[in-house]
């Protein structure tokens, strides 16, 4: 069995920002030579997500409201209360919402 480890570094300037990782994604596979198997995308931080879906604007936008619907940003969560200015507990809770890591088969490269 033939592991690749590779690490992807994101900086954002927003709150929320969407990237699209695939290409990265694409050339670390391809970089470690893996042409079966299966491959793990984390996200290594408690405020980021990582999911599959279309890179559509719309839906993209549709995303952001769902998650302003069922956890909006406010700053009367427990969380930190007391020991910081503004929680960032909202994003916390819309992390949950997406998943932590996305696994994807890989057949034929």
């Amino acid at each position: 069995m033939k592991i690749y480890n590779e690490y992807l570094t994101i900086e954002i300037k927003q709150r929320r920002e969407f990237r699209n990782v695939t290409p990265s994604v694409r050339a670390a596979v391809q970089k470690g030579g893996i042409h079966e198997g299966i491959i793990l995308v984390s996200a290594l931080h408690a405020n980021a997500a990582i999911f599959l879906s279309d890179e559509e604007e719309g839906l993209l936008r549709d995303i952001e409201a769902w998650l302003d619907r069922l956890a909006p940003i406010r700053d009367d969560y427990q969380h930190a209360k007391g020991i910081q200015v503004e929680s960032n507990a909202g994003v916390h809770l819309q992390s949950l919402l997406l998943n932590s890591q996305v696994v994807v088969g890989l057949s034929e490269g």
